[in-house]
């Protein structure tokens, strides 16, 4: 059981990062080609081909990464919220 400090600060350091940590994490999505070549590279780091097996793999974990940061801390919050109103 944690102690009402330590939610303070759990709250409040997933509230803190909650933004930077989404965006990353959509960043592995934006891709785009340059130029006549028909190859996707990733905006963020062009030199990551966005169809290789790698990037592929990434972008599951991304996936999987969305369900749990950006819209689990956001149930949460509201679940937290619900709870004690």
């Amino acid at each position: 059981h944690l102690s009402d400090d330590s939610w303070t600060a759990l709250l409040a350091i997933t509230y803190l990062v909650f933004a930077s940590v989404s965006t990353v994490i959509f960043k592995t999505f934006h891709c785009r080609t340059y130029g006549d070549d028909p190859t996707e590279y990733l905006v963020a780091d062009p030199k990551i081909n966005c169809n290789s097996p790698e990037h592929v793999t990434m972008k599951v974990y991304a996936s999987f990464m969305i369900v749990v940061y950006p819209i689990g801390i956001t149930f949460s919050y509201a679940y937290i919220l619900f709870r004690n109103r």
